[in-house]
């Protein structure tokens, strides 16, 4: 009985065991299914992303062209302004802003303003004037001295020449190295210009069998000057080859750093005191002379008294009624004035923009101005002129850069060779090639790896293994880059595959938190 018992009270437990393992086995098939249904997925997207690992470029041959662009504002190349002489009103004005004027149209006539007092301080200037000339000695001094300290690196004046003569055929008698400094001015050539030249580099100057050493003193988009030290028996205006680290980066002329002309007026040389190479001092004579017929102190005031009665002649003309003429063809620009107003003497009335010339200033981001130089091509397009291509040249490299928000651009001029359709101010963007090459080795720039610091791609053979092939860059732009190394043309390449590409398959995407906020 007591076993029996025992039975009767172990079945309620063996029923809640079956249902136990009952639940616990429906929720493992679930499980199971629910694992053997990410599997499948996880297989699936396994089998997407090695498709897109296994994505490939193909190297071939063909031409490749790096553009930079920016964009600018169309301005004239010229621009004039008109200036108001002696005060005035303004009583009529027949152009306004913006209207085109052809050189000699009238812009706007004026109602003088009383200058009987110009007239007259200017007529008071001119009698003080000719009782100087009729005090001052006429004749001329007999001999021309140096004006400052210097070596004398050329003679122009022979005896027996005029000095009239001499100085209308060389504009000096003679030339003085201020400084005792020569200098030379190259234009760098491409190769040279990569460089990396820098002001105070050592740099070595050769002309005929001679070679010394200066430095680098200026460089100005593509020019180079450097100086060196002058000799007694260095020449000017000869040919020089200049290099700098090592490079030869270009030939010119060898001419004064600081030149000292020395000049003359009036008389006949009679002979010269001095010698090319020797050092003369301030004071020094360097040329005798005969027949002098005016002094420099007369022929000074001779000229001061031609200019005040030129300037008596326009007071007294202007005091008739006085016009204002444009200088030039072109667009009336900023001008302010009315009918009726009081314009003082000096006041800018107005300014003529030159429209025979454009020029279009670009910003260029830092990383590209270094592919930008002076005489390149450039094509320039206006958002108001549809279907129209302006070509050009960059004409001006800025060396200042405009630093805004941590990125710095630089601007440069670009010199547009037609004006047709153009107005000021037109807004438009322009192409610059700053590289190109033909029938070389393309690869796309999704292929290029760095591996170990090294440049390089993997090639995909025929039997599907991978091959790290190094290879060294040329030109790159967006699309393509230039390669040279062992790859042959066909090569498949396997590309680059990013985390983004990685989580894209997977249906995620990246952002950026900080443009969250």
């Amino acid at each position: 009985m007591e076993e029996q018992s025992k039975k009767k009270s172990r079945k309620p437990w063996s029923k809640k065991k079956k249902i136990i393992v009952t639940v616990i086995g429906i929720l493992f098939l679930v499980l199971c299914i629910g694992i053997g249904s990410c599997v499948a997925s996880v297989v699936k997207l396994s089998k997407e992303m090695m498709a897109t690992m296994g994505d490939y470029g193909t190297a071939e041959i063909g031409d490749i062209e790096v553009v930079t662009e920016g964009f600018g504002i169309a301005e004239p190349v010229d621009t004039q302004n008109l200036v108001i002489d002696y005060a005035c009103d303004l009583a009529v004005l027949y152009k306004q802003n913006g209207e085109a004027v052809h050189a000699g149209d009238v812009i706007a006539s004026f109602t003088p303003v009383v200058t009987d007092t110009n007239i007259g301080n200017l007529e008071q200037s001119l009698e003080t004037v000719d009782m100087q000339l009729a005090v001052t000695d006429k004749k001329g001094s007999s001999s021309i001295t140096a004006p400052a300290n210097g070596r004398v690196k050329a003679i122009y004046g022979e005896a027996g020449q005029e000095v009239a003569q001499v100085m209308q055929t060389h504009g000096a008698l003679l030339l003085l190295s201020g400084d005792e400094r020569l200098q030379v001015s190259v234009e760098m050539e491409e190769q040279a210009a990569a460089g990396n030249i820098a002001i105070g580099d050592t740099a070595s100057i050769r002309f005929h069998e001679t070679v010394v050493e200066g430095k680098v003193d200026s460089i100005q988009g593509r020019t180079v000057t450097v100086t060196f030290a002058d000799g007694a028996d260095y020449e000017i205006d000869i040919q020089a080859e200049v290099s700098v680290k090592d490079t030869v980066i270009g030939i010119g002329t060898v001419a004064c750093h600081l030149p000292v002309t020395v000049v003359g007026t009036a008389g006949t040389i009679h002979s010269v005191s001095t010698e090319k190479g020797k050092k003369v001092s301030s004071g020094n004579t360097l040329f005798k002379l005969e027949n002098v017929d005016y002094s420099d102190d007369y022929m000074a005031l001779v000229n001061q008294r031609e200019e005040l009665v030129a300037q008596i002649t326009e007071a007294k003309q202007y005091m008739s009624g006085y016009t204002l003429l444009a200088a030039r063809d072109g667009i009336i620009s900023e001008m302010t004035a009315s009918e009726g107003d009081t314009i003082p003497a000096g006041t800018r009335f107005c300014s003529i923009l030159g429209n025979d010339q454009y020029q279009v200033r670009v910003e260029i981001d830092e990383l590209d101005i270094r592919g930008i130089q002076v005489g390149q091509e450039a094509i320039v397009t206006f958002d108001a002129i549809e279907d129209e291509e302006y070509s050009g040249q960059v004409s001006g490299v800025s060396l200042v850069g405009n630093n805004q928000g941590g990125v710095a651009t630089y601007t440069i001029t670009i010199l547009l060779n037609r004006t047709e359709g153009i107005l000021p101010g037109l807004s438009g963007g322009a192409r610059i090639t700053t590289g190109l090459q033909e029938n070389v080795m393309l690869v796309p720039v999704e292929c290029i790896q760095t591996i170990d610091g090294e440049k390089c791609v993997i090639r995909i053979n025929e039997d599907g293994s991978l091959e790290t092939i190094a290879v060294t860059l040329g030109l790159v732009n967006n699309a393509d880059a230039e390669v040279t190394g062992n790859i042959k043309e066909g090569d498949h390449l396997q590309k680059v595959v990013t985390m983004e590409d990685i989580y894209s398959q997977m249906g995620f995407t990246i952002t950026d938190p900080s443009l969250e906020e």
